[in-house]
């Protein structure tokens, strides 16, 4: 199986080791032929929200640096996972 698997990386949700570790291990048990992207969470869509006068869910949220989503990737790489920080 060809599997493509995007993880978003979001500060204070899912960036912590214990996290980290879970999302980990399911991706090291994915059989087949599984390439993972590992995202970061970006603020693009808040003009969104407020073109609809709706409050933004991700306020505050710090934006994960490029250096966090290469040292997950490095983390995947030494369990044989196929993972790219884009």
């Amino acid at each position: 199986v060809n599997l493509t698997v995007r993880v978003t990386l979001i500060c204070g949700f899912n960036d912590d080791a214990r996290e980290l570790d879970r999302i980990e291990d399911f991706l090291a048990g994915l059989e087949g032929n599984a390439r993972v992207e590992i995202l970061r969470m970006h603020h693009a869509g808040r003009c969104r929200y407020e073109a609809l006068g709706m409050p933004y869910p991700m306020e505050g949220v710090i934006e994960p640096t490029m250096q966090a989503a290469g040292a997950f990737e490095e983390r995947l790489h030494s369990r044989g996972v196929d993972a790219t920080a884009v």
